[in-house]
């Protein structure tokens, strides 16, 4: 898909596992998606780089993106 950050568009891609669908205690179908993927900070000029805590340590230029996902129907 497409991210936007900072008024920089990227193609982001992410691999998903789907769960499958159940149907819940109040009669509510539901599917269940896991994706996961990363980003640069870098590729949407994002230069922040200060240093965190007491260990001196910066701040990654990889991002990883974890989503867990739950969808039902609307309405």
């Amino acid at each position: 898909g497409e991210l936007t950050i900072n008024g920089i568009t990227k193609t982001v891609v992410l691999d998903v596992d789907y769960h499958g669908v159940a149907i819940d205690n109040s009669d509510t179908t539901r599917a269940g998606i896991s994706a996961t993927g990363s980003i640069r900070r870098s590729d949407f000029v994002i230069n922040f780089d200060a240093p965190l805590g007491m260990d001196g340590m910066l701040i990654s230029d990889k991002v990883a993106i974890e989503l867990e996902i739950q969808l039902v129907p609307a309405g």
